[in-house]
């Protein structure tokens, strides 16, 4: 009896033993388990830091994408009116060459016609007072004088003409006509009043 009674003792100590065992088992799975869902969890959680990481990342690319095609554009456009300007800045330095150049040109030719038609005037008045010293039968000395005046005149005239010819190609050579000036601009009115000038000087010369 004492025997049995000492297995059972041993018995039950051998079962409190292996429930104890299974209990401190089942706490360390179970901390076991927590410490898993807890690195889970931690995992999950860095993914996810991750992945919103990763789509800062793309979107800040995107923002710097956008921004680099924006500073080319606006780049190139600076690029573009800055050309723009340096070629009107260009064109209005060609148009103020021209214009002092016809300026110049047409007020020395405008001097030299004046200066022939008052020497036309002059002449004109001497060979018209010749003219009729001669009618009333008088004989001057002064014919010779005459005739070299009117020749002087004659020259003068041609190195008029060859001052024209010289202004046309000049004008030739900036690229300018009759056509591509403005009707309204000075130009214009220079170019007219010079051809009026000239026209009326070989009206007068026709006459001598």
């Amino acid at each position: 009896m004492e025997r049995v009674h000492a297995e059972g003792t041993i018995q039950k100590n051998v079962v409190d033993a292996l429930t104890a065992a299974v209990k401190q088992r089942t706490a360390e799975c179970t901390e076991r388990e927590r410490q898993l869902d807890e690195l889970a969890a931690q995992k999950d959680s860095l993914e996810k830091r991750i992945q919103l990481s990763q789509e800062e990342e793309e979107k800040r690319k995107v923002v710097m994408e956008s921004q680099t095609l924006s500073i080319q554009a606006l780049s190139k456009s600076l690029a573009d009116e800055k050309e723009k300007r340096e070629q009107s800045e260009a064109a209005l330095e060609d148009s103020k060459k021209r214009e002092d150049f016809l300026r110049s040109g047409m007020a020395a030719m405008q001097a030299s016609i004046e200066q022939i038609e008052v020497m036309l005037n002059r002449n004109r008045a001497e060979w018209q007072e010749m003219g009729e010293m001669n009618a009333k039968g008088k004989k001057t000395d002064s014919v010779f004088q005459k005739a070299l005046s009117m020749n002087q005149l004659k020259e003068e005239n041609r190195k008029l003409t060859a001052k024209l010819e010289i202004a046309k190609k000049r004008m030739t050579n900036y690229g300018l006509s009759t056509g591509d000036i403005d009707v309204h601009s000075e130009e214009l009115s220079f170019y007219n009043r010079i051809s009026g000038y000239i026209e009326e000087l070989k009206k007068i010369c026709s006459l001598l």
